[in-house]
């Protein structure tokens, strides 16, 4: 035998209609499963699918109509209010929109020490003097401005002004869409709009347990919104970054939260405060995505894959041809070839050589 030599396996054609059918009908589901894997699903493309986000929210003061009067300032004080006053606190990933306010004046006692004007305040405890009520004016028409953006761990980073967005309804319908003429425009959304693509109305009675049959508008609730990121939507490879923002209810939510403002006397003595309750819609972003890169490991893999389907498919029909059915003794004649049994064959011809000796 040469050194550089090539050993291959040798093929033998049973023609029998079942293995025909089995084996071919295996490997047609295999085919099908890579397809699908790597045209359907893109395993040619390696997927990041939790990329990194950043986001800037800024709430706007709502326009003031003066020939629109709202329903809730028929029988109850509303005030006009500014964006900073609606907005609070401020938050890297959240608005917070009042929809009803409590103002509540409390005092506590203080006494000064009149030999070196030393404050000492002995008495903590702050008793209300007054308190009042409002709703803040269309805060459904308050805007928020939205810059976000994403990046991934194989350096691929991008600018919503570079993408392109639509705004979902509570049934997957577009409701607005965002950037879709390439303006490279920060995204406006009014509070309106996400109450409407979570199906919410602020003068609808409120789900939360504490309700007590008090609305939205008076009990406040909160909203999760999730900007979900994809470059894989197409067909084939991937395509522009596109992004769709989701509105979704947390069921039996309320929302309010305390503000502490303190008056201080001209001494820099503090024993008056005011303490804000807000009642608000707050919305809470999330950024989740789905970002493909073309990946040749990837893709290798697959066929790789491919290929070793195809030969458990081989193996399985060889088993079954071979030991389960009926005609598998005919089978095996055609598969196996015995050799001679060569240590006989050898002493045979030993034996023959020494008698040709001997003679």
């Amino acid at each position: 035998m040469s050194l550089f030599h090539y050993i291959t396996y040798k093929c033998i054609i049973i023609k029998d209609k079942r293995l025909g059918f089995a084996y071919y009908s295996l490997a047609l589901i295999i085919l099908l499963y890579t397809f699908v894997q790597i045209i359907i699903n893109k395993a040619y493309l390696k997927f990041d699918y939790s990329p990194k986000g950043s986001i800037r929210l800024l709430v706007s003061t709502p326009p003031f109509n003066n020939a629109a009067h709202p329903s809730y300032c028929d029988n109850n004080l509303c005030k006009r209010v500014d964006g900073l006053t609606l907005n609070w606190p401020v938050e890297s990933k959240a608005v917070t929109i009042a929809t009803f306010m409590k103002e509540i004046v409390q005092e506590k006692k203080c006494f000064t020490n009149s030999i070196n004007d030393i404050n000492f305040n002995t008495h903590t405890d702050y008793s209300a003097i007054s308190h009042s009520s409002y709703y803040p004016m269309y805060p459904e028409e308050a805007l928020v401005k939205i810059e976000h953006s994403i990046s991934t761990s194989s350096l691929f980073s991008a600018s919503h002004r570079m993408m392109t967005g639509v705004l979902l309804g509570s049934d997957g319908h577009p409701l607005k869409f965002l950037n879709s003429n390439n303006s490279s425009s920060v995204d406006k959304l009014y509070l309106k709009d996400f109450l409407k693509a979570a199906n919410i109305s602020l003068d609808r009675h409120s789900d939360a347990l504490s309700s007590r049959n008090r609305t939205y508008r008076q009990n406040g609730l909160v909203l999760r919104v999730t900007i979900d990121y994809s470059n894989a939507k197409g067909w084939f490879g991937k395509g522009k970054t596109e992004y769709t923002y989701s509105v979704e209810h947390n069921l039996y939510s309320d929302y309010r939260i305390k503000q502490e403002l303190p008056i201080a006397l001209p001494n820099g003595t503090i024993c008056k405060r005011v303490v804000i309750k807000r009642y608000a819609v707050r919305i809470e972003f999330v950024q989740v995505g789905k970002i493909g890169e073309y990946s040749m490991s990837n893709l290798i893999l697959q066929i790789v894959s491919l290929m070793g389907l195809l030969t458990l498919a081989t193996t399985i029909i060889d088993v079954a041809a071979l030991y389960v059915v009926p005609d598998k003794g005919i089978y095996r004649q055609y598969v196996f070839d015995s050799s001679p049994e060569l240590q006989t064959n050898v002493r045979d011809e030993k034996a023959n050589l020494l008698e040709k000796k001997d003679q």
